[in-house]
């Protein structure tokens, strides 16, 4: 008999992985949704989202993140692991930290050795310029890729001292921003449909209130009522489209829709 880990793996198509445990729920409007938590095996532990490779951790803190997965029979399916960022040799710039405070140093590694051949205080354009402006133009000929995070001042400095070279973003930041932004459109999703939804019914409201001060009139102008009969029929005569066929016409009495 399959075992339920066996059976989420295979309707999730992952592999090298372990989970842990699993939990259905239930959102405000009665949505179902299951979460799961799960960890990579230890083949599988600490690769490169590039290539593949095991690489040596930078940052071993391994907080828990969440992913939303794809649907499974309209259940909302949500995924919880730990992660960790791994320094890959074929794969930069790195800024790292060495102190609390976002204390930083710049680190240029060479991925055909592996080696660090630059090192400096701080982190940011200003920097890595320093940096580029050591090189010959030689040397700044024969770099073809240049691999680093999403900063803006990696892609201006290699604008400007290595045009023809070839820029590279991490996988790690590619699958946090699209996570960000997708979170950005779930939420503004969200906000626009509340905000229609309160639109819609003010409208209904403002419908149904002018609709009552027309039967308060009526009421008011006859005095009363003392048949209530009376008063359904005079309400319907206004407030409805009801048509009373008038002798010598051609209109025929429409009903009440």
């Amino acid at each position: 008999m399959v075992s339920a880990s066996t059976l989420l793996k295979f309707i999730l198509g992952v592999k090298d992985i372990v989970i842990d445990r699993w939990e259905c729920t239930n959102t405000k409007t009665g949505t179902a949704v299951l979460h799961i938590w799960l960890h990579p095996m230890a083949k599988a532990k600490n690769r490169c989202p590039v290539c593949g490779r095991k690489c040596p951790v930078y940052d071993g803190s391994e907080t828990m993140r969440s992913w939303r997965a794809l649907d499974l029979n309209g259940t909302l399916v949500y995924l919880h692991a730990p992660s960790v960022r791994v320094c890959c040799p074929e794969h930069g710039v790195h800024e790292t930290s060495y102190r609390k405070g976002h204390k930083y140093i710049t680190v240029v590694v060479n991925h055909d050795t592996n080696e660090v051949i630059w090192a400096h205080e701080r982190h940011g354009k200003e920097v890595f310029e320093m940096f580029l402006k050591e090189l010959t133009e030689e040397q700044r000929a024969s770099i073809e890729i240049v691999t680093g995070d999403g900063a803006r001042w990696i892609d201006e400095c290699i604008k400007q001292y290595l045009p023809r070279c070839k820029r590279c973003v991490d996988g790690f930041h590619v699958v946090e921003w699209a996570n960000e932004a997708l979170d950005k459109v779930r939420r503004k999703s969200w906000r626009d449909a509340v905000e229609e939804s309160r639109r819609v019914t003010k409208l209904a409201h403002e419908m149904i209130e002018a609709t009552n001060n027309k039967i308060k009139l009526i009421i008011r102008r006859s005095y009363g009522f003392r048949n209530i009969q009376n008063m359904i029929d005079m309400v319907l005569l206004i407030c409805s489209n009801l048509r009373v066929p008038l002798p010598n016409r051609p209109e025929t009495a429409s009903q009440v829709r």
